[in-house]
């Protein structure tokens, strides 16, 4: 939960240990010193329920690692009248 700038080294390692659990980086086999690296940059954000994290069509800035909860992916589909509006 701390700020990137104020984890120790322990902290970094547990994080990037952390990683190596995770899908995504176990198939690239990233190395763990560029995990510990990478580690280095997570930061927490918390989202409320219903609130969007990102936004079909705009520029990709952050990569989400889901902790707890669930997301929906909603595409765009002008078939559907009011798509942005309705949750399927």
């Amino acid at each position: 939960m701390k700020e990137p700038e104020e984890r120790s080294q322990p902290e970094l390692e547990k994080l990037a240990a952390f990683l190596t659990t995770i899908k995504f980086f176990k198939e690239r086999k990233i190395k763990s010193t560029d995990l510990a690296d990478l580690s280095q940059f997570f930061k927490l954000v918390v989202k409320d329920k219903g609130e969007d994290a990102i936004t079909y069509g705009e520029p990709g800035e952050n990569f989400f690692i889901i902790l707890k909860g669930q997301v929906e992916v909603l595409v765009p589909n002008s078939m559907i009248k009011g798509w942005r509006h309705e949750r399927f």
